[in-house]
Parts: structure tokens; sequence; C-alpha cells
């Protein structure tokens, strides 16, 4: 059973995940199993559903024992109740890829939640052994900065997943080193075909987007593999900052990011609005949820980050994070 190293400790896994760098480390936090097991919903409680892609929904169960996801087509995770055992019982129909997919994008977050951490959908680096995050909805940039940010003398934490540990202070783990990129950001960020090919670059498959011929999936993402070591920051460091990134026009602007802190009270309902699974952790577990962000924003400086929608100037945003955190301490405004 392959191992994978994972938010500061590893993974025991009955499938493979290759967006997972493998260890051999004994002694894992989190386990998942493939099991084949009939549906029963009996004293479950409904917490919330999410749109996956068209005509496919995945909905959240609090159960004894645990939490339940059960999705239209890959199947239903149980969640221990303490995070630490994940156990996936196939659809009918289940496409492996998609199941990968899921694991990453929702099951571990709901099983990092069980454990009493805080997920955030964003991506880290660290700079001076101190986190710094970039938050905001797909498409927006975060990996394509975090990346940049690699090649100012910052270390990739982690990727689109960024869970924390919400006490003084606050501790971000490091997750998951594959960067997913748009094909344009790719070659902007990385360089052409040949340079992409060279660092690991392989195409990303999703399974809303098919072929009119056929029933392979579009690619229409790169998911980067092969970053070296020196670009990854692979120990829990304290988390310094996070950045709420905003896309602006680049008409007339004349610097390429600037920021604002947020106060208090807009800072914590902001790490709700960027809250990895929000939308599936609601009624009783919606409590559980603000307060865990309203401790994060009492310790975190938390800034509204303007960026010029330019890929061209990437690396000015990159600089300009950069010289703002090469202060040991740095102030909450």
């Amino acid at each position: 059973m392959p191992t994978y190293s994972i938010f500061g400790s590893s993974l025991h896994s009955e499938i493979a995940l290759p967006e997972l760098r493998p260890t051999r480390k004994s002694g894992a936090q989190w386990a998942l199993r493939v099991a084949h097991t009939p549906l029963s919903l009996d004293g479950a409680e409904l917490l919330g559903t999410e749109t996956v892609i068209p005509g496919v929904d995945v909905r959240l169960y609090r159960v004894p024992g645990g939490y339940r996801l059960v999705y239209d087509d890959t199947g239903r995770f149980d969640i221990s109740s303490d995070g630490r055992e994940i156990v996936w019982s196939k659809g009918p129909n289940a496409w492996l890829g998609a199941a990968r997919l899921d694991i990453i994008n929702r099951v571990l977050p709901v099983a990092l939640h069980a454990a009493g951490m805080l997920c955030l959908h964003g991506s880290a680096v660290s700079m001076s052994r101190a986190a710094i995050a970039f938050l905001a909805p797909r498409h927006y940039g975060k990996s394509t900065l975090a990346l940049a940010m690699a090649d100012v003398g910052a270390r990739i934490l982690t990727d689109d997943l960024l869970a924390v540990e919400p006490q003084a202070p606050v501790i971000a783990r490091p997750g998951v080193h594959s960067v997913r990129l748009l094909d344009d950001a790719a070659r902007a960020v990385v360089g052409d075909a040949d340079t992409l090919k060279a660092v690991g670059a392989y195409p990303l498959q999703r399974r809303d987007l098919k072929q009119l011929s056929g029933d392979q999936p579009v690619v229409t993402k790169r998911i980067l593999r092969g970053l070296p070591a020196r670009k990854l920051m692979v120990d829990p460091v304290p988390l310094a900052a996070i950045y709420i990134l905003r896309p602006i026009r680049a008409d007339g602007a004349g610097v390429a990011a600037t920021r604002t802190a947020f106060p208090a009270v807009r800072a914590a309902l902001a790490l709700v609005e960027h809250a990895k699974s929000g939308a599936l952790l609601r009624k009783s577990e919606a409590p559980v949820l603000f307060d865990r962000t309203v401790r994060v924003a009492r310790e975190v400086a938390v800034y509204d980050l303007a960026v010029v929608r330019d890929l061209a100037r990437i690396a000015e945003v990159a600089e300009q994070v950069a010289q703002w955190h090469q202060a040991p301490n740095m102030a909450r405004s």
C-alpha cells in the first residue's frame, strides 16, 4: 500500500495518488481504504450539498461515528470522527481519475475539519520559515502567484488546499505540492512545451469536459509534479499573512499589486467565504467553521490584494509580495 507525505504527516492509501509525494515514513496519521459496502443513511444529518459539475452533486452527512460524502458518480467516502480513516465505496461507474480529484478537493478537507483544522481554498508559500497564503476562487491566479513566488526566494507549501491549525500561533501545514495551472499561465510562468515537459508538467484531465468523439476528458490544465526540492517547504510553519486576491484591469495600473488590511470582523468573514468545502459544512458544522475562522483572523493579518490581471506582470507581483515580507516581523497593517 503506497504511503504519501501530506499535511506534515503521511497517508496510507490503497489507491495511487500521483498528486502527492511518496514517502517511506512509518506511523501514518491517515489511511484510505477501498471497500464495497451498501449505502445506509440511518441516523444521518444532511449538512450541505454542492454541485461538482453540471449533473453531478456531492452531499455531506453527519453520521454516527463521523462524516459521509456521497457523490453521484464516484460513490461514497466515509470519514471517521477524528478524520484519520477514510473508506471509499466505489460507485458502479466510478472513474479513478475523478475519484482522485474528489479525494484531494473535498474528502481530505473534510477529514482535516474532523481533525480540528481549518481548510482554506488557497495556495501558500514559505519565506523565512513563515507562510504566506493566497486565497481566491478558481481561475484567479493563486497557484500562478505561488509558483512565481518560488522564483523570488519562496518555497511552495501547498497548492489549492491550505490546512491551518487555529491556535496561537496559527500553524500552516504543508499540503499538495503538485501545482495546477491553466495552460496559458503554465507557459507564462514556466516556459514552452519542452520546459514544461522537463519539469514534469502533465495534462490534468477533467471529467466535466468531454470530447465530442469518444469519452476521454478534455485537457484544460497542467499539473506540475516535478518541482525541485529547493522550491518546496515540507515542514509546518507559522502563518504570517493571508492575501485575498482581487484581480484588477491592467489599464493605467502603475504598480502591479497593492494591499489593504482587513479589520478583524471582515477578515473572519473573508476566511469563511474561502473555506474549502464551505458549502458542505452547513447546519451543525457552520458554528464550528466560523469559530475557527475567527480564531485565525485574531492571530493573522488578512489583506485585500489588488493584482493587475496580466500574466506579463506576475513577476512584479511576486517581487512586491516578497518585499513586504523581507522584514523579520511584519506589522498587521
